[in-house]
């Protein structure tokens, strides 16, 4: 049972388990939302640089290239949902240094264990005037 189905079910909310995805689903677009609001609150009106200067949340489905069901227990299902959101933490010029919150999981059939992650990295952006 992933992440999503755990808060569905301390909600008190007893779904069977063939729609257990649609409850995620449900979840997976609520979050989706409100992490959006909440980046919303980071995003500068224009490009520039300094700290906190842009946020964007994002929400994919993706199918596993070589095959293997890394966040499903169900071997037949093959899509994965991800959910997170990405801050551009300090930009200088062509420099970005960002911090990104990404929750992983199986798109629509019962979840093995989630895979939440947190991460930073760096962007080297090319821009052509």
């Amino acid at each position: 049972m992933g992440l999503p189905n755990k808060i569905i079910k301390r909600l008190g909310i007893n779904l069977p388990e063939k729609y257990q995805w649609l409850g995620s689903a449900i979840l997976g677009v609520l979050a989706f939302l409100a992490m959006t609001l909440l980046m919303w609150g980071v995003a500068q009106a224009e490009e520039r640089d300094g700290w906190l200067t842009a946020a964007s949340t994002y929400l994919l489905v993706e199918r596993n290239v070589d095959g293997q069901h890394n966040f499903c227990s169900v071997s037949a299902d093959h899509l994965t949902s991800n959910l997170g959101a990405d801050v551009t933490l300090y930009k200088r010029g062509w420099f970005e240094w960002h911090g990104r919150l990404t929750h992983h999981s199986c798109a629509f059939g019962p979840d093995a264990p989630d895979y939440n992650a947190v991460g930073t990295g760096i962007v080297i952006k090319f821009v052509r005037d």
